[in-house]
């Protein structure tokens, strides 16, 4: 499944250490920064007939959640910046590896990427707030 790949190949990468990369929201139990995939939509068709290959075309939802301690103009910018960093390891990885491979050496994702982005933020106690949403579009083929 491309969600479970891609959120294992983000967990691998070092600008996200200690971040919480989840494949379904977490809701208020989340950690400080998150990368929380959410629902989506797929559509498939079968890539040829006698075999099990399938090409497949989505959207998955997405939320990059960032919270720091502070209720200054400095600690906003700092959510909001370390939020689209976070993003642009999303980028980098659909960039850098954009082909992911299943265990017999076989392309996996074709493509993906971000083609909108909505930004909330605000303020919670004594901690500011960033939120990301946005819909990640790929085109993958499924081998089996």
């Amino acid at each position: 499944m491309v969600l479970i790949e891609l959120a294992d190949r983000l967990g691998e990468r070092a600008g996200l250490a200690g971040v919480e990369i989840a494949t379904a929201g977490i809701g208020p139990k989340s950690s400080d920064e998150s990368i929380q995939f959410g629902g989506g939509e797929i559509e498939q068709a079968w890539g040829s007939l006698g075999n099990k290959r399938r090409e497949e075309t989505g959207v998955i939802h997405a939320l990059i959640w960032v919270s720091k301690l502070g209720g200054r103009e400095d600690v906003i910018r700092a959510a909001r910046g370390r939020a689209f960093d976070l993003l642009s390891e999303i980028e980098d990885e659909l960039r850098d590896r954009p082909d992911g491979r299943d265990a017999s050496g076989l392309p996996i994702v074709k493509y993906g990427h971000i083609p909108t982005i909505s930004l909330d933020q605000g303020i919670k106690g004594d901690s500011r707030w960033c939120a990301l949403e946005f819909d990640l579009v790929y085109k993958a083929t499924l081998p089996t």
